[in-house]
C-alpha cells in the first residue's frame, strides 16, 4: 500500500471514477459554487456545502479556507464514482489523500466503515437571510427573523461548526456593536434574556461570515457549545439592532441580513 497527496480540483456535474487499484480520501473540501454545493459517491450524497463557508482557497477575503471535514470524511472506494452537483460552471476542491493499493490488498477496515455509513453521517448547514426592505431604517432593539429550521422526521442536526452571520448596506458600512445575531431552540433564547446582563446575541462583526483581514481573523464557531437539534426541534436565528439608534440603509437599497450553520447531519432509516 502506498500513499499519496490528494490536492484536486474537480469540475460540477462531471461523473468521475476511482481508478481499480486506488481509493481517495477527502479530508477537506472548498468550493466556488454560489449555491449549495453536493458532494455523491455512488450516487449517494455525502456532503453539503457552498462557497461562503467553503471557499476554493484561504484568502484575505475569506479566512475560511477549504471546510475541514473531520471525522465525517468522505471515502471513495477503487472504481466507485464521484461527482458533485452545483452552481453551473462552479468548480470543487478536494483535499486528502490517495491510497495505492497492491494486488490482493484492501482498504483498512475504518474506511470500509465510514464508506458504509457516510451517506447518513455527514457536515451540511443550514442558511437563511433577511431583508428589511428598501430605504427602510432599522430601529434600536427591533429583531427580525432570519432564518427558522425544523429537523424532519427520522434526522438530527448538531450545530458544532461554524457560525457565520453578516449584514450587508449599511449606510457608512458595518461597524462593530451595530447587529447581534441571536439563536433560539423552540423558542428559548440561547444567550441572556435580560438586559441587565448586556446586549443580547453574539456581535456580528464577532463572527463575521466570512472573517476577513478587516473583520476577525478567528472564524466562530459552536464547537464548544454545541446545539443539539433532534427530530421535530426548531431552530430559530433572529438579527437585533443593539446600537442604541435607528440603523439606515445606504440609499436605494435594504439592509440585508444572511447567516450560515455548519452542522453534522444524521439520517436515521
Amino acid at each position: 500500500m502506498k500513499i499519496y497527496k490528494l490536492n484536486k480540483l474537480i469540475d460540477v456535474d462531471t461523473l468521475y471514477r476511482a481508478e481499480t487499484d486506488k481509493a481517495y480520501i477527502i479530508r477537506a473540501v472548498g468550493t466556488d459554487s454560489s449555491s449549495k454545493a453536493t458532494f455523491k459517491v455512488a450516487g449517494v450524497p455525502c456532503l453539503e456545502v457552498v462557497s461562503d463557508i467553503a471557499p476554493l482557497e484561504k484568502t484575505s477575503s475569506n479566512l475560511y479556507g477549504p471546510l475541514n471535514l473531520g471525522n465525517y470524511y468522505i471515502v471513495i472506494p477503487q472504481s466507485k464514482t464521484f461527482k458533485f452537483e452545483g452552481a453551473s460552471g462552479s468548480k470543487m476542491r478536494i483535499i486528502g489523500e490517495i491510497i495505492e493499493l497492491g494486488p490482493n490488498e484492501s482498504l483498512p477496515s475504518e474506511y470500509l466503515k465510514r464508506y458504509a455509513e457516510q451517506g447518513k453521517r455527514y457536515l451540511s448547514y443550514v442558511s437563511g437571510s433577511f431583508e428589511k426592505g428598501t430605504d427602510t431604517a432599522w430601529p434600536a432593539d427591533e429583531e427580525n427573523t432570519v432564518l427558522t429550521y425544523t429537523t424532519p422526521v427520522k434526522e438530527r442536526y448538531i450545530f458544532n461548526n461554524i457560525l457565520g452571520a453578516t449584514v450587508s448596506n449599511v449606510s457608512g458600512g458595518l461597524s462593530r456593536g451595530q447587529f447581534a445575531i441571536r439563536l433560539y431552540v423552540d423558542d428559548k433564547p440561547y444567550d441572556i434574556s435580560e438586559s441587565i446582563m448586556g446586549k443580547p446575541g453574539i456581535e456580528v462583526i464577532g463572527c463575521h461570515l466570512p472573517p476577513t483581514e478587516s473583520t476577525t481573523f478567528e472564524p466562530y464557531t459552536l464547537k464548544d457549545r454545541f446545539i443539539d437539534l433532534t427530530e421535530g426541534k426548531t431552530l430559530k436565528v433572529t438579527a437585533v439592532n443593539i446600537s442604541g439608534s435607528s440603523i439606515t440603509p445606504d440609499a436605494g437599497t435594504s439592509l440585508t441580513v444572511k447567516t450560515i450553520l455548519v452542522c453534522e447531519k444524521h439520517i436515521f432509516e
